[in-house]
């Protein structure tokens, strides 16, 4: 048997049913009519602070730190064995064919100890970060050219080759998003809240 209602003054007791994804919330103790539930903007205020509470972790704020420990490190290690290997490291150079060898010796010795540091403490990492890819291009180009080897030193010769692209790789993202918490900018940034952003 069916019985027609009267949606205009039938009362029922409905439960308050919460939809987040769609954004509806149902009246209590309201009339069964066409407006039993009414959209509502949903506030993801709470769900982002929580979110954003999560990523300032101090776990989270050290990973840029170890990034940029392991993207330095060969860097400030190699401009320190130059400086000590500086008769070996001219004749390598010689060997490429490169001129003017204790200007271009310096130069990369300045280059990969400065920008090391750079992007280590986090001191102008961007600065740093294309430092040392323009350092790498010309680097990458003259001593691992494996298309001009053959067999198995080509092999080793590309392996050096990819290596370098893919530390430019992690280099460039410094110089997309800056040095990250832990460092030198980082502080500066905290202690001087009105400047742009820092390097």
């Amino acid at each position: 048997m069916t019985e027609a209602l009267d949606a205009g003054n039938a009362t029922a007791d409905f439960a308050t049913v919460q939809n987040a994804k769609e954004g509806f919330v149902t009246v209590e103790n309201g009339k069964a009519g066409f407006a039993i539930a009414k959209p509502v903007n949903v506030d993801c205020s709470i769900a982002k602070q929580a979110v954003e509470r999560k990523m300032n972790t101090k776990c989270y704020r050290a990973w840029p730190l170890v990034g940029r420990i392991l993207l330095s490190a060969i860097f400030i290690m190699s401009g320190v064995h130059k400086v000590f290997s500086w008769n070996q490291t001219s004749e390598q150079m010689a060997n490429e064919g490169m001129v003017m060898i204790p200007l271009f010796l310096v130069g990369a010795i300045l280059c990969e100890v400065g920008g090391g540091l750079s992007v280590l403490l986090g001191c102008w990492a961007r600065v740093g970060a294309m430092v040392l890819i323009a350092f790498l291009i010309p680097t990458t180009l003259i001593f691992h050219d494996f298309w001009t080897y053959e067999g198995q030193e080509q092999q080793m010769q590309m392996a050096h080759f990819m290596k370098n692209l893919a530390i430019m790789g992690g280099l460039v993202l410094v110089l997309s998003f800056g040095a990250g918490p832990i460092s030198v900018n980082d502080r500066s940034t905290v202690a001087s809240p009105s400047t742009e952003p820092s390097q």
